[in-house]
């Protein structure tokens, strides 16, 4: 059977005018270098384009047979795609473009179609790949000789660039010719397809017309483009063995790319923009394989390889760059830059999702890198240049790795992690609260690089914190070290996880003894902690309604159980400290966002993410509405409790103008309405008043409020703005016939009733109207 009868029968079962084409050629000659080589495929597309609706069907059939029945194509089958494939680019411009079921959005011509289907992930796929490369290649070469026209003008830029990958790493004597190595044999006969296609392939490289192309920008296969191809291999069906593979990798890396100039798409010599682009390409891998973007997405990727391969040419980077000071930065740095220098918008929960999906990707990476990587020693060469670290990341094993390098490793150790500790205190937080696993990894680091047993100040210290909240939580009293008390109550906080609740009110009176400050930091951190839990309880509830159908039911409802118990064990610890905080009204500066210098709202605006301060005000009330009553009655007496509550209450209905969570607002409107019944006319100064009834700049009318006291009975006015575009105003009253207390006292007793009796027992003493202004 020829390659046009082939051809023909693969058509077939597309539609019956497939059987009329058949008569337009039944064979190709047996020599594709013929003067005639030429008419049959040109007469068969000339025919196809005069039927436009078949080509849309044809190139279907095509991509169909070359992703999935590989295997069966015969020879004859593929020499007769390569001829079509050359016929129909010559033919482009008078092509249709064609939208392909499953594959890319935008429309391809026809030609790019059959090249968009040709891949190279499995054994198979490379052989055929392979096949019709040169198959297409040979018959493109001797089409543009016979019509004396430009190569390009028959050859596909796609495929020759797939070509260009699959015969360098499957044919390895094609390597030398690619890289202009050995330019002999100038005009090698290629005509000749019965042989082995590699020796083929060997030959259409010798020849200079083909090589010519690769000067061309748009045939030319870049770094970036040749990482993509290598990632999508499936390394336990590679055509290749593990040797092979490393060895071809190596060649492509260090002796293809690495001096090619960046207008070829190479890296000029520079062995950063090789480790940059391979880090770009492992993470643009990570992203689409999470947002199923891929078309053969598989977990068996030659990524391994490609980063053992960058972890050899990162150790390059570490040796020459202790020869020459960065003053512009390090260029790992820059990469991450620039892909996390858009800051999300805080009311897009899509734009935030895939900047956290970056951090995580790179945070992957990063994991993965020479820890000395990520500093580098200054000038003088006593201290460590940590300011582009502190921007992203904190890692104290790379403190540890670079410190070696300075005149005095535990005194350079000790100024960059005081200095972590004034500006990025997430690094010591991070190691307190991994301490357990973190020690025995530092300790050895430091002893191997060092020869010394004692560790620096700064490590020691925490490694002291963690000893003196294991021995607190054992009920051994000891005196706190010398370290910060936001350091002391992250060791605490971690050494008291799964801890039962008698446990932690005997190391909170030990705490009331001792240190308050620290039940204060403690606290901070649960409410971080429970803040989290409530998240997590929303994407376990969201999870459990979407497979509510599926097999997986009993696995995503023991999933939400958790995650609400977990919600209630962080909820208990939080208001088991404030128990013991209710006295001072300090605990009301976690609360505070307005900007203030107070320590404790600077510190916790350094360690929160944008997210969790957010959310505060819904932490505020999640807390308040679970305490004793008798707590929750101090709670309200502190001095600025009440602004403290109108503005954790005006933020959260921002959180909630959609009308979402409606029993959380009806909650702390309670709460606040109690408040306002419990305290003095004068309790809010003028500037507070004027706070809460300013909206912030740039912002809607949604959040305004304030608050009103007649002598009669208080009330919260909020101004909203309706469908219409007009401004309404909500006026919620409490009416004070009834006493407050009645529902402080009631509240205890509803803790034991079911949640319905609880709303009921609420509505008797709160009411809620509209007043017509």
């Amino acid at each position: 059977m020829g390659p046009a009868q082939a051809l023909l029968d693969l058509t077939d079962p597309i539609c019956e005018l497939a059987g009329k084409l058949k008569g337009i050629g039944t064979e190709v000659l047996s020599a594709v270098g013929s003067e005639s080589a030429g008419s049959w495929p040109g007469v068969f597309v000339k025919v196809l384009l005069g039927h436009r609706w078949l080509v849309s069907a044809l190139i279907h059939r095509l991509w169909d047979l070359l992703q999935h029945q590989a295997e069966a194509l015969s020879a004859a089958h593929v020499l007769g795609l390569a001829a079509l494939q050359v016929e129909l680019h010559h033919c482009r411009h008078a092509c249709p473009r064609v939208q392909l079921t499953g594959s890319s959005a935008v429309a391809l011509s026809v030609s790019q179609c059959v090249c968009e289907a040709l891949i190279c992930s499995t054994r198979s796929h490379m052989a055929l790949c392979l096949r019709l490369c040169v198959a297409v290649l040979s018959y493109g070469l001797c089409r543009a000789n016979a019509q004396s026209e430009d190569l390009q003008n028959f050859i596909p830029e796609t495929l020759y660039k797939k070509a260009q990958y699959v015969m360098a790493r499957l044919v390895p004597e094609t390597r030398a010719h690619m890289s202009d190595e050995d330019t002999s044999d100038t005009y090698s006969d290629v005509s000749d397809l019965t042989g082995r296609v590699k020796d083929s392939a060997v030959a259409l490289w010798r020849n200079a017309q083909i090589r010519s192309l690769k000067k061309l920008p748009q045939y030319q296969l870049s770094f970036s483009e040749w990482l993509s191809a290598e990632l999508q291999v499936q390394r336990s069906q590679d055509a290749l063995t593990d040797p092979e593979r490393q060895e071809y990798q190596q060649w492509a890396c260090e002796q293809y790319y690495m001096h090619m100039s960046t207008h070829d798409g190479g890296c000029e010599g520079d062995v950063t923009q090789i480790c940059g682009h391979i880090i770009s390409a492992v993470l643009d891998q990570h992203t689409a394989s999470r947002t199923g973007d891929t078309s053969h997405e598989h977990t068996d990727s030659c990524l391994p390889d490609l980063l053992s391969l960058l972890q050899a040419l990162l150790y390059e980077v570490v040796v020459t760059q202790h020869c020459a000071s960065d003053e512009t930065g390090h260029f790992l740095w820059d990469l991450i830059d620039s892909r996390c220098s858009v800051t999300p918008d805080s009311d897009s929960i899509g734009q935030e999702l895939k900047y956290q999906q970056t951090l995580h990707n790179v945070s992957r990476v990063l994991v993965l890198l020479p820890a000395v990587l990520l500093v580098s020693v200054g000038t003088d060469r006593k201290t460590l240049d940590c300011h582009r670290m502190i921007e992203h990341i904190s890692h104290v094993q790379a403190v540890v790795s670079g410190s070696v390098s300075c005149a005095g490793p535990a005194d350079a150790v000790n100024l960059c992690l005081s200095e972590f500790s004034a500006q990025c205190p997430l690094l010591l937080l991070s190691a307190a609260r991994w301490w357990r696993r973190l020690y025995a990894a530092l300790s050895s680091q430091w002893k191997r690089l060092t020869g010394r047993d004692t560790l620096p100040q700064q490590l020691q210290m925490l490694d002291d914190s963690h000893s003196w909240s294991s021995r607190l939580v054992q009920g051994l009293v000891s005196a706190a070290p010398l370290a910060p008390s936001w350091l002391l109550a992250a060791s605490l906080h971690s050494s008291l996880r799964r801890s039962d609740s008698e446990i932690m009110k005997r190391v909170l009176r030990q705490l009331d003894e001792t240190d308050t400050q620290v039940s204060l930091f403690l606290f901070l951190y649960s409410v971080i902690e429970l803040i989290s839990a409530h998240l997590n309880e929303q994407v376990s509830h969201n999870t459990t309604q979407t497979h509510a159908l599926s097999r997986s039911r009993p696995v995503t409802d023991d999933v939400c159980f958790q995650a609400v118990e977990c919600v209630k064990r962080v909820r208990d610890v939080s208001s088991c400290v404030l128990t013991h905080l209710v006295h001072d009204s300090d605990w009301l500066r976690l609360f505070d966002q307005s900007g203030s210098d107070h320590r404790l709202s600077h510190f916790t605006s350094r360690v929160a993410s944008p997210q969790i301060l957010r959310l505060m005000p819904f932490a505020f009330y999640s807390i308040l509405t679970a305490v004793e009553s008798e707590v929750l009655m101090r709670a309200i007496r502190s001095p600025g409790f009440l602004y403290s509550a109108a503005v954790c209450y005006r933020d959260l209905s921002r959180l909630f103008m959609n009308g979402s969570q409606q029993q959380v607002l009806l909650e702390a409107r309670r709460l606040l309405m109690s408040s306002i019944s419990l305290s003095s006319r004068n309790c809010l100064t003028l500037s507070q008043r004027k706070q809460l009834n300013n909206n912030k700049a740039g912002e809607s009318h949604a959040a305004k409020m304030r608050i009103v006291s007649n002598g009669v009975q208080p009330y919260i006015v909020q101004t909203g703005v309706d469908t219409d575009g007009e401004t309404q105003e909500e006026v919620t009253t409490f009416r004070m016939k009834l006493d407050v207390s009645e529902w402080l006292v009631d509240k205890s007793a509803v803790r034991i009733r079911a949640a319905g009796r609880r709303d009921i027992s609420g509505a008797r003493t709160l009411h809620m109207r509209n007043n017509d202004r």
